[in-house]
């Protein structure tokens, strides 16, 4: 069992949804420790350079400037050592070709982002605690998908 702390990655333009991200995730019920980039481009050379401390769940904005959020989804999920992270992709619209295009390159959860708070409170303590039982009984990610809304 792995009870280390749960390892996140923020990747939004919007400095407002990083802080609320920040702030709940303070409120977890799991440790919980997490980074935030502005743009896919900083996400990706920083996991270039990471060796062990592969984080846990990364969550990325579905419309992040630069390239298409598939594409970093592409990248990532090619990549063996990132075989076990578990990637949440989130928008506040999505057509369900593009959720499906999404589980289909690898992505493993889908979050519709709300309007309020609280709502996103909700949602996102759902997945960080749905994420953490994966994470500390290093059960197999390849087959787990979810959508919360």
């Amino acid at each position: 069992m792995n009870t280390e702390n749960l390892r996140i990655v923020v990747a939004d333009h919007d400095e407002v949804n990083r802080i609320f991200f920040r702030n709940i995730f303070k409120e977890a019920k799991v440790p919980v420790s997490s980074l935030e980039f502005d743009s896919g481009r900083s996400m990706m050379e920083y996991f270039n350079t990471i060796s062990k401390a592969i984080p846990g769940i990364l969550f990325m904005n579905h419309n992040l400037p630069g390239k298409e959020s598939a594409a970093y989804l592409n990248k990532i999920k090619s990549d063996p050592e990132f075989s076990r992270l578990i990637v949440v992709i989130y928008s506040s619209g999505l057509t369900e070709e593009q959720i499906e295009d999404m589980f289909i390159r690898g992505g493993n959860i889908f979050m519709r982002l709300p309007d309020n708070y609280q709502e996103l409170k909700k949602l996102l303590l759902e997945v960080v605690n749905s994420s953490w039982q994966y994470h500390a009984s290093a059960l197999s990610i390849e087959t787990f998908i979810m959508r919360v809304e």
